[in-house]
Formats: C-alpha cells, sequence, structure tokens
C-alpha cells in the first residue's frame, strides 16, 4: 500500500513537469505572493471583452490583460 502511494505521488510529479530545481512558469511576478490571477476565456458570441476591462478596473484590478491565443487543433 504504501509502494502504491508512493509511486502514484512520483508518477504525478513526473506526468505534471514539476520536478526539484525546475524554474516556475508564472504568468506575472507577484503572482504567488500577494497577487493571483483571474483567467476569462470568451466562449460566448455575447462576450463583451471591453465590458469586462470596465469592470475590472471599476474594481481595482491592479492589471488588466487580453491575450490571444492560437487554437492548439
Amino acid at each position: 500500500m504504501l509502494f502504491a502511494g508512493v509511486s502514484t505521488v512520483i508518477a504525478y510529479f513526473l506526468a505534471s513537469g514539476l520536478r526539484p530545481g525546475r524554474e516556475a512558469r508564472l504568468a506575472f511576478p507577484g503572482v504567488t505572493n500577494d497577487r493571483f490571477a483571474l483567467v476569462i476565456e470568451e466562449t460566448d458570441a455575447a462576450f463583451d471583452a471591453d465590458r469586462v476591462r470596465r469592470v475590472l478596473e471599476e474594481h481595482n484590478a491592479v492589471h488588466v490583460e487580453e491575450r490571444a491565443e492560437e487554437d492548439p487543433a
């Protein structure tokens, strides 16, 4: 039972790419200290990026950035 548990943890770390000494891939500096990142995906035709930006800025967002990602398919 112990061997199965330890093997599962090791397999998880190998599959996720978490290894000792590996540098973290953070979107922004400070995201793990005193800030967090919020990802909003556009999945609806009625999505209004300008409205989302206004709402975030009205609530004192420190940084708002819009990114477009390539379709992996």
